[in-house]
């Protein structure tokens, strides 16, 4: 049963030759960069309300908010 458990050989060596592979890309990364750069460099615009008092005049956002109530009380949270 021992055997059974013992990894082969040739496995490993087999494992160790596709880590060398020139097919793998194993170029270092760079360096990050935070969301809001991304966002700002994608020109992405999030087109959300500040707070409830803008929130408050848009129809969508009364139906959501009015969801999120009803989930709320059906889940007696």
């Amino acid at each position: 049963m021992l055997q059974d458990e013992l990894v082969d050989n040739s496995q490993i060596t087999g494992t160790a030759e596709l880590l060398q592979d020139e097919s793998f890309d194993d170029s270092p990364i760079r360096g990050t960069r935070s969301l809001d750069d991304i966002y700002q460099m994608s020109n992405v615009a999030i087109c959300e309300p500040e707070g409830y008092e803008e929130a408050k005049h848009n129809p969508e956002w009364q139906k959501a908010m009015q969801e999120e109530i009803c989930m709320i009380e059906k889940n007696c949270t």
